[in-house]
């Protein structure tokens, strides 16, 4: 049985924990999402080899300039200085709603229609439930065969009454 799991990681009590992509994995899901089934054959025919697990740990305000990730003392050391800095990178939307809707989905604003941080801006509104929420990468792994799970900041109106409150879990996780 595989898992997707995302890890919490403990930070400096005065830091705000936001969910950064980490871009090498994108290759990975990428992979995952071509796969037809969870089963693929090894190489010598009689074993079936697995597809991989896959770890997918987002942040944001991570603006270096800014100095957005010196306060995340613990962030820095699990997370950057362990794995890939972008030292040249950019956002096409950087505001945290709509950019974090292009994760999800792989898709421009102008396509998944999550436009700012509100509700009425299509920020985990009905609408977004009922359409692009609907086409995101988890759905995809989901239907692939995999186990999901999420920790974290999912969209800014998330849990709010006008976004349908807590109780709605977005479509293809199974630990939420």
């Amino acid at each position: 049985e595989l898992s997707v799991t995302v890890p919490q990681i403990a930070l400096a009590p005065d830091s705000d924990m936001k969910l950064l992509l980490v871009a090498c994995l994108a290759s990975l899901v990428a992979g995952a999402l071509e796969t037809e089934t969870l089963e693929r054959p090894a190489g010598n025919g009689e074993e079936l080899a697995s597809p991989p697990n896959i770890v997918f740990i987002l942040t944001d305000d991570q603006d270096v300039t800014l100095g957005g990730l010196e306060p995340m003392v613990q962030l820095k050391k699990l997370v950057r200085d362990q794995g890939v800095f972008f030292d040249n990178a950019f956002v096409h939307t950087p505001i945290c709603c709509p950019s974090r809707s292009s994760y999800l989905t792989g898709n421009y604003i102008h396509n998944h229609g999550a436009v700012n941080n509100s509700v009425e801006g299509n920020c985990a509104s009905f609408h977004w439930q009922k359409d692009a929420e609907l086409r995101t990468y988890v759905t995809h792994l989901k239907k692939s065969g995999y186990k999901t799970g999420y920790v974290g900041k999912y969209l800014n109106q998330y849990g709010l009454k006008p976004a349908g409150g807590p109780s709605h879990i977005p479509a293809g996780w199974d630990h939420w």
